[in-house]
């Protein structure tokens, strides 16, 4: 069975002997640590202590952004994790809180955030920057935690879309359809162009999973360069096709890794998360 992921983002699987049937079109925690740490130390934050989730995905982000900050001259006063399934975060909040740093980074899920947050403002910790990343991003963490406006000015990180044609046909098609009239939303383009790889490589190979699964990277590069559907057809025909997603490029390496990717930086506005700039990873 063949599976293409659009939202995990553990630097694990990178590693892992997958076979050739997974892949993925969010792209890997290494570079969401790289662009949180150039944002840390753009916007002159000294030191930050983080507080993550103890799962793969905390882990492997949390120790990407350390890393990355700390090759660029930062210093991490301290890490903390909590456990994934717990009621009560005050005592890692006020472990936190005991670094003293200029920022926090805080890599949570909506679920266990208001956990964190709901005590981050009882000790005051709020008062400092505090700089997300993808797993709370168009959460509505402001009313979910019934924080008001604590929450605004604060910054983050996220998988977003390269500029261009196949970016702006996919936002058009979903404004089309989505209840509110939104062109996206977290994650939406990379689901799309999961997608859209299977069935590129469906319609040039045959439908099984071992099928699909041998093509996968071809789709994602090399060939003739098209956009949404009409690479199906193209493919179908024969056409060895280069499929630039409503995410980016994507161009797939042999792990099943994204090695082109896009990456917004967002900010917190009441309930909603505008995004300040984008940040471009080429292949």
């Amino acid at each position: 069975v063949v599976m293409v992921s659009p939202s995990n983002t553990s630097p694990q699987f990178t590693k892992m002997d997958k076979k050739g049937f997974y892949a993925r079109t969010a792209p890997s925690d290494l570079l969401q640590g790289e662009v949180l740490a150039s944002l840390l130390v753009e916007d002159g934050v000294g030191s930050v202590s983080i507080i993550s989730r103890a799962d793969s995905y905390g882990r492997g982000l949390a120790e990407a952004t350390a890393a990355a900050f700390e090759d660029a001259g930062g210093t991490v006063k301290t890490i903390v994790y909590h456990a994934t399934d717990a009621s009560d975060f005050s005592a890692e909040v006020t472990a936190l809180g005991k670094g003293a740093a200029d920022a926090i980074v805080g890599i949570l899920f909506p679920e266990t955030g208001c956990g964190v947050l709901q005590p981050a403002f009882e000790q005051g910790l709020l008062d400092s920057p505090w700089y997300m990343t993808d797993g709370v991003k168009d959460a509505g963490l402001a009313s979910l935690c019934g924080l008001g406006t604590a929450l605004d000015g604060f910054k983050g990180t996220a998988p977003g879309s390269a500029a261009g044609e196949a970016k702006d046909a996919f936002e058009a098609a979903y404004a089309g359809v989505s209840a509110d009239g939104s062109p996206t939303f977290i994650f939406a383009p990379q689901a799309y162009d999961a997608v859209m790889l299977m069935a590129i490589s469906a319609a040039a190979n045959g439908v099984t999973g071992p099928e699909i699964a041998s093509g996968l990277v071809e789709a994602s590069s090399g060939g003739e360069k098209c956009i949404g559907v009409s690479c199906i057809a193209l493919a179908a025909d024969g056409v060895d096709v280069d499929y630039v997603g409503a995410s980016g490029e994507i161009e797939l390496n042999q792990a099943g890794d994204p090695t082109a990717a896009t990456y917004d930086i967002w900010t917190t506005e009441g309930d909603t998360n505008p995004v300040l700039k984008s940040v471009d990873f080429g292949s």
